[in-house]
């Protein structure tokens, strides 16, 4: 629900410049959106509990006025370079979406790589949130996240490919004319550290407006090493997938199966996995 508002507010001022002296009329405005998207939730999915419902509309219109104020100051930061909201819910490839940015294509992105048979390769859909445009056409994207986002280890891992599959969809197939400053995520219960996760240029900074000490910061060798080493865990995952590889020892145990949806039918038992690596680790030695 909280992506639709924001996608249908930013909608109505694509590359337009939030006002601070129309801030109340804006914060009128999202609320007004955010009441039309609740309104049609609640026809699909009647509330249980009425109460606790009109409570949560409530708690949900707070973030979005904090999300309003910490915009117009982000807009205001980036005003010399006029760096807005440009492009939402940008899909590429075979997204069923109902609501699609008009610089959605249907042609997928299209990663090759060389083997000792020739040449393959393989076809990645997807939807990125947000794209903002400066002035110049450097573009910035920012999937939303409601709490947290991945961070570069997660990223390198091959635990989170969504950030580096973003900017190669931006760079070869929705905006290839365009500079990319950075992708990252845009945390909805954020504070200060709203944007501070993802892979963002340092030498980019003055249109992200990110700290000098955030860690999503890379020099450009940095930066495009880490997409690189990103695109080869998907190739890793792709031959693992034809092998029949799938082992059940998940990264990060206990915390990566708490947002798994296939957790009813998985095999994975923590304590059965650390006996079996304890096992393993006692015969090496």
């Amino acid at each position: 629900m909280l992506h639709d508002i924001l996608r249908r507010f930013f909608e109505r001022h694509r590359r337009e410049p939030l006002n601070p002296s129309e801030q109340q009329e804006l914060q009128d405005e999202l609320r007004q959106i955010a009441d039309a998207v609740f309104d049609e939730h609640e026809r699909v999915v009647p509330p249980l509990n009425r109460q606790i419902w009109q409570i949560d509309r409530e708690i949900r219109k707070i973030l979005l006025d904090q999300i309003l104020l910490y915009e117009i100051d982000v807009q205001r930061q980036a005003r010399g370079l006029n760096v807005l909201p440009a492009l939402f819910e940008v899909a590429f490839g075979n997204m069923r979406a109902s609501a699609k940015d008009p610089a959605s294509t249907s042609e997928p992105l299209q990663l090759q790589r060389g083997t000792f048979v020739g040449d393959e390769a393989i076809k990645i859909s997807g939807q990125i949130d947000r794209v903002d445009l400066a002035g110049d056409d450097t573009l910035i994207a920012y999937d939303y996240k409601l709490s947290t986002g991945s961070t570069i280890f997660d990223i390198r891992s091959g635990r989170s490919l969504q950030i580096p599959i973003y900017l190669e969809a931006l760079e070869k197939l929705l905006l290839p004319e365009s500079r990319i400053a950075g992708g990252g995520y845009y945390i909805i219960r954020g504070a200060n550290d709203r944007r501070n996760k993802g892979l963002h240029r340092k030498s980019d900074r003055e249109y992200t407006q990110l700290g000098h000490s955030v860690g999503s910061l890379l020099s450009d060798e940095e930066w495009q090493q880490v997409r690189d080493e990103a695109m080869a865990r998907l190739w890793e995952f792709v031959d693992g997938m034809r092998g029949g590889t799938f082992p059940v020892n998940p990264a990060e145990g206990k915390k990566t199966c708490r947002f798994c949806d296939y957790r009813a039918v998985c095999r994975y038992e923590r304590y059965r996995i650390q006996r079996k690596k304890s096992t393993s680790d006692a015969q090496e030695q």
